[in-house]
């Protein structure tokens, strides 16, 4: 992996096509990871997190910050799991966007 340095005024433009057609032209293969981390590899990525040894526990907590890992925690965990997100940072913002 190589991870590239960007200023705030390259960061705001990141997904303009013109930005995005510089980043090819210097890298020709690349792969942006979401801001914040989550799509459905993410979310799919997540789902190994659980195995089968996983399954006797009732209870499964996490951290949520964009909601990738425990969306993947959800998908792999059996019936009779429950599981619990804590927000990872300060804000209404959870409430407004996950309630």
């Amino acid at each position: 992996m190589h991870l590239e340095f960007v200023s705030r005024s390259a960061y705001k433009d990141k997904t303009t096509t013109e930005y995005l057609k510089t980043l090819l032209e210097v890298y020709k293969n690349f792969y942006i990871i979401p801001e914040g981390g989550t799509n459905a590899l993410a979310i799919k990525g997540c789902q190994e997190i659980l195995t089968e040894t996983d399954q006797r526990f009732d209870l499964i907590c996490c951290a949520v910050g964009t909601g990738g890992t425990m969306a993947g925690l959800i998908n792999s965990s059996v019936p009779s799991q429950k599981i619990i997100g804590f927000p990872a940072l300060k804000g209404e913002f959870f409430k407004r966007r996950y309630l």
